[in-house]
């Protein structure tokens, strides 16, 4: 965790101080370092997300509000905010995108879970590959599919990888950044899924690399304030 924090903070005070000191020689050398102190400070909020995320839920003092959102438009602009980091990785982005696509989920949530599958496919996949990103209704709420071209996952590593600080580094070497990472991303992933009422899992794309499907349902029940004690896993309470 700590080396994932200091990297995107070296970049911001690199670029910063370059700018500050007025180091550029033309004015794309300063929008491109404006650009880069952008991309890193929103790869540090999201790591900070996660870490957030993490120890909230290990207190149980987790929030949610859950409001049914089509995840069409939503999944656009995540996907607009997360093509920076696609294009330095020289990932293409495919959208695959049904109107509407209606569920019970808070926003922030699924902010999350997008932001941590897109990620996790960029970080494992080789460079020039394409990460297709599908929302498509179902009958019981709405789907997200997250794919890329990397190695995949084993069956046997298949449920183990949703774990906490969990990374198949042996199996899934082709990225550079694969030893990389905090571990705890598709954890959060699981666990905000499973407060919605939805669930999650991964399986063999057709390209080879690995398919991560996120279900979430359209309504009847939403995430609330945690509530264990005695070591009772937290209640979930009506929104809606």
């Amino acid at each position: 965790m700590s080396h994932e924090l200091r990297t995107p903070l070296a970049q911001i005070l690199l670029f910063g101080e370059t700018l500050m000191l007025e180091r550029t020689r033309s004015e794309r050398e300063r929008r491109a370092a404006a650009e880069i102190i952008v991309r890193e400070a929103r790869r540090l909020m999201h790591l900070v997300e996660n870490a957030l995320h993490f120890a909230r839920a290990d207190r149980h003092l987790l929030e949610l509000s859950a409001e049914v959102i089509d995840l069409a438009g939503l999944t656009r602009e995540i996907l607009v905010a997360f093509a920076p980091l696609a294009w330095t990785a020289k990932v293409v982005l495919r959208e695959i995108i049904d109107e509407p696509a209606p569920a019970l989920i808070d926003a922030a949530a699924y902010r999350q879970i997008v932001l941590n599958l897109l990620e996790n496919a960029v970080r494992y996949g080789p460079a020039g590959q394409t990460v297709t990103v599908r929302v498509d209704r179902i009958d019981a709420g709405a789907r997200l599919v997250v794919e890329d071209e990397g190695p995949g996952i084993p069956i046997a590593d298949r449920d183990r990888v949703w774990a906490p600080f969990v990374r198949l580094t042996n199996h899934r070497k082709s990225h550079q950044n694969a030893a990389m990472g905090t571990g705890i991303g598709l954890a959060v992933v699981r666990d905000l899924t499973s407060r919605h009422g939805g669930r999650v899992w991964v399986e063999r794309a057709d390209s080879g690399g690995a398919r991560f499907v996120v279900e979430l349902p359209a309504g009847s029940r939403a995430p609330g304030k945690e509530s264990g004690h005695n070591g009772a896993p937290p209640a979930v309470h009506a929104a809606l």
